[in-house]
C-alpha cells in the first residue's frame, strides 16, 4: 500500500502506485518479509509514511546494488519520484541483469529539511537546524611567521583550529590584542570560535572587518552562512546580496544562498558547481535535504565529506542522521544522533531525533528515556508526544499513551494520524465507543480516509451494529481494493451469512497483508472446515497453536477437523488436553464422546455424555450423541427412544439423531426407513461434518438391503 493510498488520496493513484506495490513484492521476494510490518494497522500506516525500508543489501550482500536501487525507486515515498510505469521499471531492471547501471536514481523518500532555515518544509517530524558551513580553504595565513610574540601566537593558533579552537581562538584574541590591524586574523578568530560552537562570538569577530580590507568578503560570506543555517535564514539574504556579483568562490556561495532562500533549487545548484569547500559541501547537502526532489544520497554524501574534513560541528552529524534515516539506515541515523549529542547534550532537538529512531528500531524503553521531559515549549514537543506515545503503547503503558495522545490532539485536534492512533489504543483497550467516536471524527475531516473507513467498520462489529460495519467495509473496499482491515470484517461477515466462499476470499487477502494476525487464520480456519477443505483448516490452527499453545478455541477446532480427517487418535489427545484445563466443559465432552465412539470406546463416550449432562441436563444434542453410541453398541431400541426424544425437542439441532435413527432401524431390518433417516441427516449436516463418510456407508448398505 501506497503513501498516497495511505493517506487516502484516492485521486492521485495511477501507475506509479502499482509500482509502489510492485516494489514490496520484490522486497518480500529477497527478504521474505514486506518492507513495512507492525503489530497493528495504525503501525503499518506509519511507517508507510515515514520510514524507508532497511537497505536490502545489509540483509542479503548477495543482492546486486542496481537491484537493490531499482526497489529503492519504486518504493519512493513521492510518485513522481518513482518509475512511471511497470515497464519502464522492467528496462532497469533488464540493464541491471545485463550487467548495466540502472538509469534511475534513488529519491528522496520523506523530505525533511534538516535545517532551521526550511522548516516550513518538515511535514511531520521535527529535523534540526541544518549545517553551518566551515572555512572556504580558510583564511589567509599569517604574512610571516617571523620573531614577534602575535605572529608566534597568531602561527600556534592556526594549527589548532580543529584540534582545539577555543584555545586556537584564546591565543588569535592575544595576536590581535598585541596586532589589531591584522584582519585576516580576525576571520580565523571568528572560524575558530564558530567551531568552538560559540557562534555568537564568531558574529562579533567579523563584525569588527572593516569594509576597506581585503577580507571583508570572506568576513561577511560567514556571517550570512550563519545567519542562513543557524538563525533560520533570516538576515542571510541581507548580508550576502552585496556579494552576489563576482567571479570568487564568496559570489558563488552567496548567490547559492539566495537562491535556495528562494527555493530556486536548480539556480543553487548551479552556483555550488565546481565550488570544492567545506561551505559548498554542506551547502550541497542543505540543497538536496530540502528540495523536494532531492537526493538524500547526495546529501548524505556531502556531509560526510566535510565530516572527513574535520568539521567539528554538532548539528552535520545530526543532519547527517537525518539523511540517513530517509534512507533507511537506521542504525548509522542512531549513530549520528548519539554523536551529535555527545557534543551538545543539551539539544532537544537531537533528543528528539534520536528517541523517534529507537522507537522505529524497537528500542522502546530507550526510546522513551530519550522523549520523556521535552519542554512544553519546544518546537519539537508534539512530535515527541507522537512518538511517546507510540512507545508508552508497545510497553504496555496505556495510560500513559492516551495523556500524550490526549494533550497533542488538545493542540492539534485535526491530526488524523494520532486520532486515528488514540482509535485503535481505544480499541485495544477494550472502549469500542470511544474508539468509534475518534474514527468518525477522523472521518469527518477526511471521508475518503479509507484506512479509518476500515478500522470503524471492525468497531462497528465488536459493537454489533452489522449493517454499518458493511457499509464501511464496502467504502472502504471501493476507495482501496486491498484495505485488510475492511477485508477481515467483511470476511467475517460472509461467514455469519453462511457465504463461506466469499468469506474465504478476503480472509485470503487480508492474511496476504496480516500474516501474522492469529485472528484471521482462525477466522480462515473455521471457514475451511465449513467448505470441506479440511487440510487448509489444519494448516491454519496449527498456526495459531504454534504461537498460542494454549488457544482454547483453535484446540477445540482442530480436534473436530482431525477427526474429519481420520485422525481420531491426535481428536482425542486434543480434547483431553482441554479438558484437563476446563474439566467438565460440557461441549468438550460431547466432541469427545464423538471422538471415543469413532474408536470404539463406547463406555467411555457414554461416560463423557453422563458428564456433560450434570451442566445440560436433557439437551437435545447430548440425546442425540447417546442414541448414536447406544445404535453403534447394537442397543436399538434404546438408541430409537433416545433419537425421538431429541428429534420432538427441536428437529433440525440434534441432527446426530437422523444418522442413530437410521443405522438403528438398518440393524433391525427396516432398510426403507433406514435410507429415509440418512438423508435426513444428509440434508442437515455440515459439508465436512466428520460422521459423513460413515453414513455414506450405511446408506449404500440400506440401498443394498432395500433392492433385494
Amino acid at each position: 500500500m501506497s503513501p498516497e493510498q495511505a493517506r487516502g488520496e484516492a485521486g492521485r493513484l495511477t501507475p506509479r502506485t502499482d509500482v509502489w506495490s510492485l516494489g514490496c513484492l520484490l522486497h518480500e521476494m529477497l527478504l521474505g518479509a514486506p518492507p513495512f510490518v507492525g503489530d497493528t494497522a495504525a503501525a503499518v500506516v506509519g511507517r508507510v509514511l515515514v520510514q524507508e525500508p532497511a537497505p536490502i543489501r545489509r540483509r542479503r550482500r548477495d543482492v546486486p546494488a542496481g537491484v537493490e536501487r531499482v526497489i529503492r525507486v519504486s518504493l519512493s515515498k513521492r510518485p513522481g519520484d518513482r518509475y512511471p510505469d511497470g515497464a519502464a521499471l522492467a528496462a532497469d531492471l533488464d540493464r541491471v541483469l545485463a550487467g548495466e547501471r540502472p538509469r534511475a536514481r534513488v529519491p528522496g523518500a520523506r523530505r525533511r529539511s534538516a535545517a532551521s532555515a526550511a522548516a516550513a518544509l518538515a511535514a511531520v517530524v521535527t529535523v534540526a537546524a541544518i549545517a553551518w558551513p566551515a572555512a572556504s580553504g580558510g583564511s589567509a595565513p599569517p604574512r610571516s611567521l617571523g620573531p614577534s610574540e602575535a605572529e608566534r601566537l597568531a602561527s600556534t593558533a592556526f594549527g589548532l583550529r580543529l584540534k582545539d579552537p577555543a584555545r586556537g581562538a584564546e591565543l588569535l584574541g592575544r595576536a590581535l590584542a598585541l596586532d589589531p590591524e591584522r584582519h585576516a586574523w580576525r576571520v580565523e578568530q571568528g572560524l575558530t570560535l564558530w567551531f568552538a560552537g560559540d557562534a555568537a562570538a564568531a558574529m562579533d569577530a567579523w563584525e569588527t572587518v572593516p569594509p576597506r580590507a581585503p577580507e571583508f568578503r570572506q568576513a561577511r560570506l560567514y556571517q550570512g552562512l550563519e545567519a542562513f543555517f543557524r538563525l533560520a535564514g533570516k538576515e542571510a539574504e541581507p548580508r550576502l546580496s552585496p556579494l552576489t556579483d563576482g567571479n570568487d568562490a564568496a559570489a558563488a556561495l552567496s548567490r547559492a544562498v539566495v537562491a535556495a532562500r528562494r527555493k530556486a533549487w536548480a539556480e543553487a545548484r548551479s552556483a555550488l558547481a565546481g565550488q570544492q569547500s567545506w561551505c559548498a559541501s554542506l551547502l550541497r547537502a542543505y540543497v538536496e535535504a530540502a528540495d523536494p526532489s532531492g537526493d538524500p544520497t547526495k546529501a548524505e554524501m556531502e556531509y560526510t565529506e566535510a565530516l572527513g574534513e574535520g568539521i567539528p560541528f554538532d548539528w552535520v552529524y545530526n543532519n547527517r542522521g537525518c539523511a540517513r534515516e530517509d534512507l533507511g539506515n537506521l542504525e548509522g541515523a542512531l549513530a549520528d544522533f548519539d554523536e551529535a549529542l555527545k557534543r551538545r547534550p543539551s539539544e532537544v532537538k537531537y533528543r528528539v531525533n534520536r528517541g523517534r529512531i529507537r522507537v522505529l528500531r524497537g528500542d522502546h524503553r530507550g526510546g522513551l528515556q530519550d522523549l520523556e521531559d521535552v519542554p512544553a515549549d519546544s518546537p519539537d514537543f508534539l512530535s515527541a508526544l507522537s512518538h511517546r506515545a507510540r512507545a508508552r503503547s508497545e510497553l504496555g503503558d496505556i495510560r500513559g499513551a492516551f495523556a500524550d495522545l490526549d494533550r497533542l490532539l488538545r493542540t492539534e485536534p485535526e491530526d488524523v494520524t494520532s486520532r486515528a492512533l488514540r482509535a485503535d489504543l481505544r480499541r485495544t483497550a477494550g472502549d469500542p465507543r470511544g474508539a468509534l467516536e475518534d474514527l468518525d471524527a477522523v472521518l469527518r475531516v477526511r471521508p475518503d480516509y479509507y484506512l479509518a473507513l476500515g478500522s470503524r467498520a471492525v468497531v462497528r462489529q465488536a459493537l454489533g451494529d452489522t449493517r454499518g460495519c458493511l457499509e464501511d467495509c464496502e467504502a472502504a473496499l471501493k476507495l482501496q481494493p486491498d484495505c485488510a482491515e475492511a477485508l477481515a470484517a467483511r470476511g467475517v461477515i460472509r461467514a455469519q451469512k453462511r457465504d463461506f466462499a466469499g468469506a474465504r476470499d478476503d480472509l485470503d487477502k487480508a492474511l496476504g497483508f496480516w500474516p501474522d494476525r492469529l485472528e484471521l487464520r482462525m477466522n480462515r480456519g473455521v471457514v475451511r472446515q465449513e467448505l470441506g477443505d479440511l487440510p487448509g483448516a489444519l494448516a491454519d490452527l496449527d498456526a495459531v497453536l504454534a504461537a498460542q499453545p494454549a488457544h482454547a478455541l483453535a484446540l477445540s477446532n482442530r480436534a473436530v477437523v482431525k477427526r474429519g480427517l481420520g485422525d481420531a487418535g491426535g481428536a482425542l489427545a486434543d480434547l483431553t488436553a482441554l479438558l484437563e484445563r476446563e474439566p467438565g466443559h460440557p461441549v468438550r465432552l460431547v466432541n469427545r464422546a464423538s471422538v471415543r465412539t469413532d474408536l470404539g470406546d463406547f463406555e467411555g463416550a457414554l461416560a463423557d455424555l453422563r458428564e456433560a449432562e450434570k451442566r445440560m441436563p436433557g439437551h437435545p444434542i447430548l440425546r442425540a450423541n447417546r442414541s448414536l453410541v447406544l445404535a453403534r453398541m447394537g442397543k436399538c431400541d434404546e438408541a430409537l427412544a433416545e433419537a425421538k426424544a431429541a428429534l420432538a425437542f427441536d428437529s433440525k439441532g440434534p441432527y446426530y439423531a437422523y444418522a442413530a435413527r437410521g443405522l438403528a432401524l438398518l440393524r433391525q431390518g427396516k432398510p426403507r426407513e433406514a435410507r429415509a433417516a440418512f438423508e435426513s441427516f444428509e440434508a442437515l449436516a455440515r459439508p465436512a461434518d466428520p460422521l459423513r463418510p460413515a453414513v455414506a456407508e450405511w446408506k449404500a448398505e440400506a440401498s443394498g438391503a432395500g433392492a433385494k
